[in-house]
């Protein structure tokens, strides 16, 4: 799920330094991620949250029903 994230984060130089936690849960009516909570800085938070919605290729949980957590911490 990283490179997925990642390779859609062009973005990413303007929040280095800034880090956020975002919790997953994957909808399987949607076939999509839910962003359900963010831990950190705000700008990245929102941005991340962003970049989750947008992303339509990330694959499904190994556990359905166990909520996902992803941490971006872009560097400079």
């Amino acid at each position: 799920m990283q490179p997925v994230l990642n390779r859609q984060f062009s973005d990413a130089a303007r929040y280095a330094g800034q880090q956020c936690l975002v919790r997953m849960e994957w909808q399987e009516y949607s076939r999509r991620y839910a962003v359900t909570q963010t831990q950190g800085d705000e700008a990245l938070c929102l941005r991340a949250w962003q970049l989750v919605a947008q992303t339509r290729d990330l694959p499904p949980p190994p556990e359905p029903g166990q909520p996902a957590w992803f941490g971006f911490a872009p560097r400079g």
